[in-house]
């Protein structure tokens, strides 16, 4: 009887999340592109990319969730390899994620590796493997228990009496996808290219991760489904763009599903080969998770940097729990798009294979 209390609230702090799916979720997830994608790992604009993202969910509640994202990827051999039509891709990724009250930790570093192949002076086609750590953990001091009380009130004091359990359990993970990218090789009459499309598939826990708070009882991780689409359009003879963009993810019968797009208005082109004056501008998105919340983003790009505000309003049926306070989100990237970071100019991807990756 002991253990079934133990194992249901445990249960119970995987389901009570409002969203549709098990894993962590981002409502920026194009700054999260190893979470979404391995064959993301590579697929920048350019050369070197970073992501750093911080998510705070549910406030109104107490900061119910609160997740850390980082990332870091880039094309490797892309000199040796610039005239075998391919190159490979590396990317290396962090999340910490804490829910409740009870501290649910969960903790994962990723190793990604993508083979580039290009098809065409306009596009490429990744193929992506990410293995990893993933642990997950709780603090049972912060868990309150029908032994702890006395009679008359809650004397955190007094034993649990709870037994046979194990405060944190860790497996291997691996997971695989498949990247899609056009990218123009033209511009405007403001130098922004006209247009690039950034499209995949993949599927995350290939090995379902057994969790094993209880001895003897095995929680499986359901496998996670993921299709991704973002794109850019930009107007022929003004300085703004449109991105639509589309995420769905499954994960056993829970589903997610957001829809949107944004504006770019620019300010500043890159200088396409020298790198020496960099694109700025400022973006406006509004994207919908379908049955959960409206997302609202403020963009800001100068330099080589991007920097994304966003909030969630809440438009489920706990909206009448939250008053519409549904989450706070900003991401930081960091894109090297002519390799001076490292002096990589001379082995300019973007170059060797012809016009401007983008997104």
């Amino acid at each position: 009887m002991i253990q079934v209390r133990i194992y249901s609230i445990i249960l119970l702090l995987f389901l009570f999340r409002s969203i549709v799916a098990q894993d962590i979720h981002f409502s920026q997830y194009g700054n999260a592109p190893l979470a979404i994608n391995p064959a993301n790992a590579g697929m920048g604009k350019g050369y070197n990319r970073a992501n750093l993202l911080y998510r705070s969910q549910y406030p109104s509640l107490g900061n119910v969730y609160s997740t850390q994202y980082l990332s870091l990827d880039f094309p490797i051999l892309n000199e040796s390899m610039r005239h075998k039509n391919g190159l490979l891709g590396i990317g290396i990724s962090f999340y910490n994620d804490v829910a409740g009250d009870a501290k649910m930790r969960t903790l994962n570093a990723a190793l990604s590796l993508s083979g580039i192949v290009t098809l065409s002076r306009q596009q490429r086609i990744s193929l992506g493997l990410q293995t990893g750590y993933m642990q997950k953990s709780f603090d049972v001091a912060n868990i309150q228990w029908d032994n702890q009380f006395n009679g008359t009130l809650y004397d955190p004091a007094l034993p649990s009496g709870e037994q046979g359990y194990s405060e944190r359990t860790g497996y291997l993970d691996m997971s695989a996808g498949i990247g899609y990218k056009y990218f123009s090789t033209n511009t405007n009459l403001y130098g922004i290219e006209r247009s690039s499309i950034d499209a995949g598939i993949a599927m995350f826990h290939l090995t379902k991760g057994k969790q094993e708070f209880i001895q003897g009882i095995q929680d499986k991780l359901y496998q996670r489904y993921v299709g991704h689409f973002s794109s850019l359009f930009t107007f022929e003879n003004r300085p703004f763009g449109i991105r639509p963009t589309l995420l769905y993810q499954r994960q056993g019968s829970l589903q997610e599903m957001i829809v949107g797009g944004g504006i770019n208005y620019y300010i500043k082109a890159d200088t396409k080969y020298t790198g020496f004056v960099k694109q700025t501008y400022i973006g406006l998105d509004l994207k919908y998770r379908l049955k959960d919340a409206f997302i609202a983003s403020l963009r800001l790009k100068f330099n080589d940097f991007e920097i994304v505000l966003s909030y969630d309003y809440t438009s489920s049926d706990l909206n009448t729990r939250l008053n519409g306070i549904g989450g706070f989100e900003i991401g930081i990237r960091f894109t090297d798009t002519y390799g001076t970071l490292f002096n990589q100019g001379n082995k300019h991807v973007i170059n060797s294979h012809g016009g401007n990756l983008s997104l």
